[in-house]
């Protein structure tokens, strides 16, 4: 099992849907440009095995021009 431990800490982790993050980027004036899925960072969440995460989702925005 890992954990979210670096060593002199445990970090924090804010959990989003995804797709909601990504409207919610876009709607304040950016362009999804490119996401990436990596699979060798697993979250865990004691207690709540089925609500752990397999992997993480990275992201490029690129501002969009003002109207």
């Amino acid at each position: 099992m890992r954990s979210n431990n670096i060593g002199t800490s445990y970090c924090v982790y804010i959990l989003r849907n995804k797709e909601e993050f990504v409207n919610d980027i876009v709607n304040v004036g950016y362009e999804l440009i490119d996401s990436w899925v990596n699979e060798e960072k697993r979250c865990e969440i004691p207690f709540y095995p089925n609500h752990s995460v397999d992997g993480y989702h990275g992201f490029m925005f690129k501002k969009t021009a003002l109207n």
